[in-house]
């Protein structure tokens, strides 16, 4: 039990130092509201931002931003908690749980009706990992802030955004 248990805090901590290099996710949205682009903050021009998406890097045209947005929307967030939570512990719980054994007797009979095989275990740890990994990503996104930067389609209202949007953290 303390090797898994230091392996999940290996894993927990490696997640965190790759989360800790933080950079900009920016959510494009056209002129009528929908959602045309996203991707990491690479940089911006007079008339135009650029953004990493996947290997490539892609300009977009301040003429055709409705709006952006910072962060990632809250749907990611219950997600990314969901998988975080459950599947930790639907491995956890495969572990704990205990082969029933074919034994008549009363104590072997009340052993086996309260505890859980391994795949009982592992869909009790999904379940109840589920549930909380998508409370944590719902309290997540609550506190999280996005800003959104209106730009309408206007380059005049891209300059004014552009000085602020220099200021955050761009990268790969």
């Amino acid at each position: 039990m303390k090797k898994i248990f230091f392996l999940l805090l290996a894993v927990l901590l490696t997640g965190t130092a790759v989360h800790a290099q933080k950079r900009t996710f920016m959510r494009f949205y056209s002129l009528a509201g929908n959602k045309f682009q996203k991707g990491y903050f690479a940089g911006t021009t007079d008339s135009s931002v650029f953004i990493y998406k996947q290997e490539d890097t892609v300009e977009v045209s301040a003429t055709d931003i409705g709006y952006i947005k910072t962060k990632r929307s809250f749907g990611h967030n219950v997600l990314v908690g969901t998988l975080a939570g459950a599947i930790p512990l639907s491995i956890v719980g495969a572990i704990a749980g205990e082969p029933h054994e074919n034994n008549n007797t009363f104590g072997g009979v009340l052993h086996d009706a309260v505890t859980p095989t391994p795949g009982e275990g592992a869909i009790g740890g999904l379940m109840v990992g589920g549930i909380a990994g998508a409370v944590t990503g719902a309290l997540t996104s609550a506190f999280r802030k996005s800003i959104t930067f209106t730009i309408n389609g206007r380059l005049a209202d891209w300059q004014t955004q552009k000085k602020i949007i220099d200021l955050l953290p761009a990268g790969k």
